[in-house]
C-alpha cells in the first residue's frame, strides 16, 4: 500500500523526488535547553522535528539526517536511533 501511495504522490507532484533534510548539531544529552557547549540533542528536543520530517501526509521519498556532535549520552543516542527507525 505504501509503495502504491508513494507512486501516486510522485505523479501528483511531478517526477522530482521529495527529500526532507534534518541538520542536527550539539551535544547528545537529556533535556531541551541549551547549556554549556550549545544546543542539546535529545529525543525530547527532536521529537517534533523528526515527526515533521517523516510526516506520512507529505510522504517524502527520503529523509537525509546530518549530525554534527562531539558525542554525549549513549542512552539518548539509542532513543533517537530507535525513534528514527520506527518512523
Amino acid at each position: 500500500m505504501a509503495a502504491k501511495l508513494s507512486s501516486w504522490n510522485r505523479l501528483w507532484r511531478g517526477s522530482k523526488p521529495l527529500v526532507h533534510t534534518l541538520r542536527l548539531s550539539g551535544m547528545i544529552q537529556a533535556g531541551r535547553a541549551g547549556g554549556f557547549g550549545g544546543p542539546r540533542l535529545s529525543l525530547e528536543a527532536l521529537e517534533q522535528s523528526l515527526a515533521n520530517a517523516f510526516d506520512k501526509r507529505v510522504m517524502p521519498d527520503a529523509v537525509a539526517i546530518t549530525v554534527n556532535s562531539p558525542g554525549g549520552s549513549p542512552v539518548q543516542s539509542d532513543l533517537i536511533y530507535t525513534r528514527i527507525t520506527t518512523l
